[in-house]
């Protein structure tokens, strides 16, 4: 069995990316991906509340959130602000 990746830690510089997602399989994908870019640390999170513990934890190191499709307007809302 493959191990699903969580998260991808950069260098101390590396953008950082928050990925709120609800699908371990595609929150796995997109990490991959993101990996190509080059030197970055994406936390891929399953829940919003997870999602946004983790904002919080980070605060202004978080260069870019990334919202999955299956998230709500209003959960895209409360993310946003």
């Amino acid at each position: 069995m493959v191990s699903l990746k969580q998260s991808v830690i950069g260098s101390d510089n590396a953008p950082v990316i928050i990925l709120f997602g609800g699908n371990p399989e595609r929150r796995h994908e997109v990490i991959e991906l993101l990996e190509h870019i080059g030197d970055v640390t994406v936390y891929g999170t399953l829940s919003e509340a997870e999602g946004l513990a983790k904002l919080e934890e980070l605060g202004e190191a978080v260069n870019l959130v990334l919202i999955g499709g299956r998230y709500t307007p209003e959960q895209r809302s409360r993310i946003q602000a």
